[in-house]
């Protein structure tokens, strides 16, 4: 997979990165799969935390963790700050001692609300390094640009990509009103494709996705639940009204 990612990528001078999310749950794990991805040819991977940060963490741990992972892997990483929804509390000491690291060259934020996405930002700036911060926050996409986000890594990209680059770069330019006019516009179906309980929020994307004409089938593998007819017909119910759906 990510050798076909590579080989449609690089002909159009677009950068591919590897989400690794290590299996087993170990540093080793991790810095084999990011080398794997080296190979494979990526120009960046995006690093995940072990499950086993879900049952509490401090800077220390996440210094170790990624500190080992960028020296044995020898790649340039993007940081997955996960919040509530991973169960992993990030918090701005652990992502400014992030930042410390060499290896790593952005950081991706997905705190799920504006005062964490702005506190680990300024976590950021105040690091003295030139890391980039990414918003993951599909709901809150506006108020993340307005903030000063230098871009994204959004799953709502894949159905809408032309509004939100269109949002970023009018925020960017200072017309803000016209940018809080296209996050209006998105912000319905943002907010139905993540709204709780987020397992369901692959089954509502993979039923997007073919409304939109970009998969055949939305069939989930067990324990993900289908939507309800209820349920699917809600959702694009939402998604007509955001924008018309491009093959």
């Amino acid at each position: 997979v990510i050798e076909q990612a590579v080989s449609a990528a690089r002909p159009g001078g677009f950068s591919t990165v590897a989400a690794i999310s290590p299996s087993p749950d170990t540093t080793e794990a991790a810095v084999e799969m990011a080398r794997e991805a080296k190979e494979a040819g990526v120009d960046a991977v995006m690093l995940l935390a072990p499950r086993w940060f879900g049952w509490g963490i401090g800077p220390e741990d996440v210094y170790r963790y990624g500190s080992e992972v960028a020296e044995g892997a020898q790649v340039p990483i993007i940081y997955f700050v996960a919040g509530a929804y991973a169960g992993v509390r990030y918090t701005p000491e652990i992502v400014g001692r992030l930042c410390e690291i060499p290896g790593i060259i952005a950081i991706k934020d997905t705190m799920w609300n504006t005062q964490g996405f702005e506190a680990n930002l300024e976590a950021v700036r105040n690091s003295g390094r030139d890391v980039k911060v990414l918003t993951g926050n599909d709901t809150i996409l506006f108020y993340n640009f307005v903030a000063g986000a230098d871009g994204t890594l959004l799953v709502l990209h894949t159905l809408f990509p032309e509004l939100i680059v269109e949002m970023f770069e009018t925020v960017q330019s200072g017309d803000v009103n016209r940018a809080k006019a296209i996050y209006d516009r998105l912000a319905p179906a943002a907010n139905a494709l993540f709204a709780p309980p987020m397992l369901k929020a692959v089954p509502r994307l993979k039923e997007a996705l073919v409304w939109a004409g970009r998969m055949e089938s939305a069939r989930v593998r067990s324990p993900l639940p289908a939507l309800s007819p209820e349920e699917k017909e809600a959702l694009v119910r939402i998604l007509d009204t955001t924008a018309v759906p491009v093959g």
